[in-house]
């Protein structure tokens, strides 16, 4: 907006005004003598406390300034609600010059009947529909479709913000950017948010369900003083993130690193572990950063300083177990084992004719080589690292004894179970300087978990009023988290759009992976 001085010359018409301006205003107002900070996006408010009309006052600051024209923006009546003070004021406005604000600072105390307060305060503004508009013109115009990465760096001084204010540190703003790029930019992977002066991250409260690819956060050269307020990441699955040139705490990269622990490079630099030769790896295989805690550890008195490297010794072995590809195990797992190699297996006697591991009950495995080939025919495995428990009941310098429980979850053709199991592991090596291996290996399996009688009460009641066979009841039911009326109500609803199959209305269900496997129904009174 602006205000032409065709008339500066009538102020000098203005009535004597006899009581001063003190009287007036309130008396709680300081005048302001120290000088005018400089702003980090160049707006500047200007309150004003009088009793005349907002014309009246503009005139006369045209006058005293001696300026052909006043540019101010964002005019209205009141004040500000982020400063008390300024809440009880006649009407604010703000200007884009530390010069004319600095001259209004100035020059403004000597206006009748009218008090200026001029500061670096940012306007607070309402993202209405017209302002959301630019906002996802801007982001679309810096979006790299190539690399799914976009740049906000420095967006408050973008050309296209010449007459507008927009500054990311605003709550606000910087939310309805991600609303905006959830609904634009549902595949963006990079987020550069260099150079906005942030002071807080509230804004990413929920972005990890807007934004679920988001991979990479850029905070370079902003405003946060405290390691806490990074805590907002956390729901993220970020693996790499840049917060350089920040008022930080020096320890704030172990703070760091302990809350995201998912990090892969932190301000530019890969994250690694060295591993001491007391458990050197083979050179191609790199450990984890942070490792997932067991749930519980026993160790002995020589080997509480190693048990960080234990456990990424046995991460690393769980991680080759479970590759996708079973065909392929002997390939991963050869690193792992000495050449003249011992194996034993045992197990409940509800899995002594179950196939694959009833072939190998009660043998000792005395190679490296038939044990390979034993692990290639395992079915499919996902070890559950919360539930697993580590004990190191003996540590040499030649000799290592570990034993591992825990579960894991396999796949048997379409059936899932989950098995609990035994591990004791010798490890041995010919010096110190060489890796550990696995020289002698006991395990025992437990008998996967079956449903309990709650559940199969509820399958039974489930198959009865839909007629479905027993498999889909319990399938139904699984994908409701075993709740009966909300698995009633999805069938209704999947029958009306004729989504059920006729072969989930068959009068007999059909067997599991594990009975056509073994000719021989395993899952009886179930």
């Amino acid at each position: 907006m602006e205000l032409d001085e065709n008339d500066a010359k009538s102020t000098q018409c203005l009535p004597a005004i006899e009581w001063s301006v003190r009287e007036a205003c309130p008396e709680s107002l300081p005048r302001l003598h120290r000088p005018l900070p400089i702003s980090h996006h160049g707006w500047y408010r200007v309150v004003v406390f009088t009793m005349l009309t907002p014309p009246e006052v503009l005139r006369q600051l045209q006058w005293h300034l001696m300026i052909r024209k006043l540019r101010y923006y964002y005019f209205h009546e009141g004040g500000e609600e982020d400063v008390a003070e300024d809440e009880h004021a006649s009407f604010t406005f703000y200007v884009k010059s530390y010069k004319l604000a600095n001259a209004l600072l100035q020059r403004g105390q000597h206006l009748a009947l009218a008090i200026l307060r001029v500061s670096d305060k940012p306007p607070q503004l309402q993202v209405d529909a017209a302002y959301r508009w630019k906002l996802r013109k801007l982001l679309l115009l810096r979006y790299d479709e190539k690399r799914r990465s976009l740049n906000l760096r420095r967006f408050y001084a973008d050309k296209h913000w010449r007459r507008e204010f927009c500054a990311l540190q605003q709550f606000e703003l910087l939310e309805a950017c991600f609303e905006i790029m959830a609904q634009e930019l549902p595949q963006l992977r990079h987020l550069r948010l260099d150079h906005n002066y942030l002071v807080h991250l509230g804004a990413f409260s929920g972005v990890e369900q807007l934004l679920p690819q988001l991979k990479s956060i850029s905070l370079r050269r902003n405003e946060l003083n405290d390691v806490r307020l990074l805590s907002m990441l956390q729901p993220l699955h970020i693996t790499e993130l840049n917060v350089r040139r920040n008022p930080l705490p020096r320890n704030y990269k172990q703070q760091l690193l302990q809350m995201l622990p998912q990090l892969r490079k932190l301000n530019g630099h890969r994250i690694r572990i060295r591993v001491s030769s007391e458990l050197k790896l083979l050179p191609n295989v790199k450990p984890e950063l942070l490792l997932p805690e067991f749930k519980a550890a026993y160790v002995t008195k020589r080997a509480r300083g190693l048990i960080a490297k234990i456990r990424g010794l046995v991460l690393l072995y769980l991680r080759a177990f479970d590759r996708s590809d079973c065909c392929k195990r002997h390939l991963t797992l050869k690193r792992f084992y000495q050449k003249p190699a011992l194996f034993s297996l045992s197990f409940s006697k509800q899995l002594a004719s179950i196939l694959p591991y009833a072939a190998w009950a009660k043998k000792q495995l005395v190679s490296r080589y038939e044990l390979l080939c034993m692990f290639e025919r395992w079915p499919q495995t996902k070890h559950l690292l919360p539930t697993l428990t580590l004990d190191v009941m003996l540590f040499r310098p030649l000799m290592l004894q570990l034993v591992l429980t825990g579960c894991y979850n396999e796949t048997l053709g379409k059936l899932k179970l989950r098995r609990y199991f035994v591990r004791n592991l010798w490890l041995t090596r010919d010096d110190e300087q060489s890796a550990f291996r696995i020289a002698n290996e006991l395990m025992y399996l437990g008998r996967p978990e079956l449903l309990s009688r709650s559940q199969r009460a509820a399958r039974a009641k489930l198959a009865a009023n839909t007629r479905m066979n027993k498999r889909w009841a319990c399938k139904l039911l699984e994908d409701t988290n075993w709740d009966y009326q909300q698995a009633l109500l999805a069938f209704k609803q999947l029958q009306s759009q004729r989504q059920i199959p006729d072969k989930a209305f068959t009068k007999e269900s059909e067997p599991c992976a594990l009975c056509v496997e073994n000719s021989q129904c395993v899952c009886k009174g179930n």
